[in-house]
């Protein structure tokens, strides 16, 4: 995994960079969270699952409404823990997906990270041994950074297997975000209010969250976030929360990206801009130019 670094901005005349590492003035909370979400209903039409079967050109649009398959993705995902650029820029690796300064995180749940043996494993089991069997196809837009991680391990498991980085225009790629037609969908997100349920709303709830889009409903996820959502208790609705981290973690709707701290680029001719953990961007009323 390799990302640009914010060194390169940094010392840059006339830049100045809010948040990160070293900066003593932002709370260590402003950080991202996110996920390389599976779409489990991908549409018959997606341009990106060739024949739309598995007979070794394509694969079904409800490809990864199978949870081995969602798993032999999930253990091919690198990381980028030994990335010493990426460390240095201050990623973080989560084990849910919720900031860790939030009780109900749990920091020992399991994470899923590159093991090619276990991926073989669930690669072999998915389907029914038919994904193994037949082979797959799958396409990603060029800019589609997750597909070029995936695309030299998936393939290396099996020869069946191609994974084709396609050029795309723009327009087209953003159609089929919009439309939620792409095998998978980066997405995160940051706090707007001091209150863990935001982000099991947004990322685990079936009637709420961005995974359901998806195709992915997990019933006692839903029974244990409304559970928690009633309850007075606080150490009752963290344990309630733990639990969905790891029925997700068994489940692997998603893979958990890295978490890197929300930073900020601004002209050194300004003043006035800092970062509040529970504000996404500026406050633009704040801001000055500097004499």
């Amino acid at each position: 995994m390799r990302f640009t670094p914010w060194s390169e901005l940094e010392g840059l005349a006339g830049v100045r960079l809010i948040g990160g590492p070293g900066d003593a003035a932002t709370p260590p909370s402003v950080r991202v969270v996110g996920a390389a979400f599976f779409n489990q209903d991908m549409g018959a039409d997606s341009p990106l699952i060739g024949s739309g079967r598995f007979d070794g050109h394509g694969v079904p649009p409800d490809f990864f409404s199978d949870v081995d398959a969602r798993k032999c993705f999930a253990y091919a995902w690198d990381t980028g823990e030994d990335d010493p650029e990426y460390l240095a820029d201050g990623a973080f690796f989560p084990s849910m997906l919720l900031l860790p300064f939030y009780a109900a995180y749990d920091p020992t749940i399991p994470r899923y990270g590159l093991d090619l043996a276990k991926a073989e494993e669930h690669c072999r089991a998915a389907w029914g041994g038919r994904l193994w069997e037949a082979g797959m196809y799958i396409a990603v837009p060029r800019e589609d950074w997750l597909g070029a991680l995936w695309k030299e391990n998936i393939e290396a498991l099996n020869p069946k297997f191609e994974i084709d980085v396609v050029d795309m225009s723009a327009e087209d790629s953003a159609r089929l975000w919009d439309e939620l037609r792409l095998p998978w969908v980066n997405n995160a997100g940051y706090a707007s209010f001091p209150d863990p349920y935001e982000f099991m709303a947004d990322w685990y709830q079936s009637s709420t969250s961005f995974t359901a889009r998806l195709g992915y409903v997990n019933e006692e996820i839903d029974r244990l976030v409304a559970l928690a959502r009633r309850e007075f208790d606080a150490t009752k609705r963290d344990e309630a929360y733990r639990r969905v981290g790891r029925l997700a973690y068994e489940d692997a709707p998603f893979v958990i990206m890295p978490s890197i701290p929300y930073r900020v680029v601004v002209s050194a001719r300004v003043e006035g801009a800092y970062r509040n953990p529970l504000f996404t961007e500026v406050r633009w009323a704040d801001l000055s130019k500097r004499d």
